[in-house]
């Protein structure tokens, strides 16, 4: 597959009108003859338009350089700036162990690896605001045929996805902790947050785990139609795939500067609900925690003058929840690049508390499983230094054919953790319901 005798020096822009990714991915799979290795899709927090979208198929085998993956992820920008026959970015996915590497190790999960940088032999790139595509890699036999794959769907009507809201999706999942544990866990966090003064909240989760062989690369296409976010992607590897549709974005980085982002509170929205949200103590509490912590993070990334919260306490809803964004702008300090900003930015404190490490600590003594993906990073790095990435929340991972997701809620002195515990499974209502109309569909695949 992608085979040339001269390297291609520089991208390949193509002169094709394009529509959604999701008719089109059957015609890319079907004329490349191989399912994309990675997708990442960024959407528009303001129009909730998809603004970009990257494709990659095949991978570039690359021996790690280190245990360090920003180490690695830095050779593999390396490599993609200086061969000519590389693509012109690479997708990082980095877990929370590897985020956390003093963590406490108990059993390992299985066949997920601790990160992964994908080099693609092929990238796709799709502009939506400037309607734009263009190829990059070892292209110069796939053109035609992408280009093609790009028009195919253009005259064909999409399937609505239809799904039982009544379906019972917890049936088949095993949780842990269970309530109880997590209710003693919670209680334990709130007793250290009234005799501590470096600690505020802190994020503990839930993980709900099944078997069956899905299709991972169907599931997502699923997922990013019932529950479209900021951030939407699909990793795939030997027996290991990953897929989310987060509405946490970590930053944004562009020509030396960054914009970052966090998610505080979140109450449920009832079905045709239009009600204000007024903030309560304790929904205030978790968002001012988080901002805490970002600013905290920021300290030596940006330059102190720069930085600028554009948005503080705005509403967005993602599926059956109601959140609070914050949003800042910075330039980045003299030495700091994107790589270093995203290393300080996490574990991002959305997923972890405030003040960071004395909630991390907590985490490693109430967490009853490795985190895995979860709260970890999935972004996309170009070789100019730009960069986009995600906190890996609302997500689906596959391992073999064990697939599990994972949610958490904030603890602060206020909370009822009974309450945090039900926010925590209602988060992975999209993506159980997505496994589920997967299983009770036709078990066909989206390509092979």
């Amino acid at each position: 597959m992608f085979t040339s005798d001269a390297p291609p020096s520089r991208p390949r822009s193509l002169d094709v009108r394009f529509g959604d990714i999701a008719p089109i991915l059957p015609a890319l799979i079907d004329v490349l003859a191989a399912r994309p290795s990675f997708i990442y899709e960024r959407t528009s927090t303001r129009t909730r338009q998809i603004e970009k979208v990257y494709v990659g198929f095949g991978e570039i085998e690359s021996t790690p350089c280190s245990t360090d993956a920003f180490a690695d992820l830095r050779a593999s920008i390396a490599n993609a700036h200086s061969s000519p026959r590389a693509t012109t970015a690479v997708l990082a996915f980095v877990s929370y162990e590897a985020l956390r590497p003093t963590s406490l190790q108990r059993e390992s999960q299985p066949l997920v690896p601790s990160y992964a940088i994908l080099q693609p032999t092929l990238l796709l790139e799709l502009d939506y605001r400037h309607r734009t595509a263009r190829l990059s890699g070892d292209y110069e036999t796939a053109i035609e045929s992408v280009r093609a794959a790009l028009l195919a769907p253009a005259a064909k009507n999409r399937e609505k996805i239809n799904i039982d809201p009544g379906i019972d999706t917890l049936k088949r999942w095993a949780i842990r902790p269970s309530k109880s544990e997590f209710l003693r866990a919670a209680a334990e966090v709130q007793k250290a947050i009234r005799a501590r003064q470096d600690l505020v909240g802190v994020c503990l989760s839930v993980e709900l785990e099944s078997q069956s062989d899905i299709d991972s690369l169907g599931s997502y296409l699923v997922l990013r139609e019932i529950n479209p976010s900021t951030c939407m992607f699909f990793v795939e590897r030997e027996q290991f795939s990953l897929w989310g549709a987060t509405s946490l974005p970590i930053l944004q980085a562009r020509g030396g500067r960054i914009v970052v982002e966090t998610d505080g509170a979140t109450r449920r929205v009832e079905p045709g609900a239009a009600d204000q949200w007024i903030p309560t103590h304790k929904e205030l509490e978790e968002y001012n925690l988080v901002v805490a912590a970002l600013r905290d993070d920021l300290d030596g990334v940006v330059v102190p003058t720069s930085l600028a919260f554009t948005t503080e306490r705005e509403q967005r809803t993602y599926f059956n929840l109601r959140h609070l964004f914050a949003e800042a702008v910075g330039d980045l300090a003299e030495g700091v690049d994107a790589v270093a900003a995203l290393k300080r930015l996490t574990p991002h404190g959305a997923a972890a508390g405030y003040h960071k490490a004395a909630a991390l600590d907590l985490i490693d003594q109430f967490d009853v499983a490795p985190r895995g993906p979860y709260s970890g990073i999935i972004g996309i790095f170009d070789r100019n230094g730009d960069a986009d990435a995600a906190c890996v929340i609302r997500s689906t991972w596959k391992a073999g054919t064990t697939i599990r997701t994972r949610a958490g809620a904030k603890i602060v002195a206020d909370s009822d953790p009974v309450a945090e515990y039900e926010e925590s499974i209602l988060k992975t209502l999209p993506l159980r319901r997505t496994v589920e109309h997967i299983l009770r569909r036709a078990p066909t695949s989206v390509a092979s």
